[in-house]
């Protein structure tokens, strides 16, 4: 899709604290699982997921393709 200037990438969210995942299955052992599993001790918001999709849909990422972009807050 590169000749017609279509760029294709993939965002992959770890556990995102939703409103759903907090009522339907966020524990304080899941909790603790969680921010202990990850580099930056905290929780990946939906805003954060949104901020990257909006920078990929944006001319600024005009250069960004094929990529897959985890944002799990660094997940071990």
């Amino acid at each position: 899709m590169g000749p017609r200037n279509i760029r294709i990438n993939c965002v992959v969210p770890g556990f995102v604290r939703t409103k759903g995942q907090v009522e339907l299955w966020l524990t304080p052992e899941l909790e603790r699982v969680i921010l202990e599993g990850q580099c930056l001790k905290r929780f990946v918001e939906p805003e954060d997921v949104a901020t990257l999709v909006a920078f990929l849909a944006s001319d600024e990422a005009r250069s960004c393709t094929n990529q897959t972009f985890v944002i799990d807050a660094g997940w071990l």
